[in-house]
């Protein structure tokens, strides 16, 4: 009862905090309409234009939080959407660093950034995929260990 309680109070939780953002995105959407800030607006046009990216992390950590409670081999499908979202956070972070340049320099780096996504997304998709099954396999050796001790 308590591994459900848990459960249940991770996605609360994180759908929780994902509301509260929207919802303070969506104050700061409307402040924009009285405060004259170049640069307020930009970061809101930023944030507003990458909403749907946001949301997705979002959705796939909770569903990855969800299998992860399982056991085994529920909980295998776990690294899996971790990864995707592992990618998304990726394209975020870059979009991110894009954004900041072009904000501090007026200087256009779309193009450094997609050569470094062709090699970073799949990278970092692998790396994530990879320790998360080592991890759900490792846990599944300790608990025959500890059942062949008994």
């Amino acid at each position: 009862m308590t591994k459900y309680k848990s459960l249940l109070w991770q996605i609360v939780s994180s759908l929780i905090g994902l509301v509260v953002f929207l919802i303070a995105l969506l104050v700061v959407n409307i402040l924009t309409n009285y405060i004259e800030s170049p640069i307020l607006n930009q970061v809101v046009s930023f944030l507003n234009s990458n909403i749907l990216i946001i949301i997705l992390i979002a959705v796939f950590f909770i569903i990855g939080e969800v299998f992860w409670a399982l056991t085994f081999p529920f909980n295998l499908p776990s690294p899996f959407f971790n990864a995707i979202s592992a990618v998304f956070i990726a394209v975020f972070i870059l979009r991110v660093i894009d954004f900041v340049i072009k904000l501090l320099t007026n200087q256009n780096v779309s193009g450094i950034i997609s050569m470094v996504s062709y090699f970073l997304y799949p990278l970092v998709f692998l790396i994530v995929l990879v320790v998360g099954f080592v991890d759900i396999f490792s846990k599944l050796g300790r608990k025959e260990g500890k059942r062949k001790k008994r």
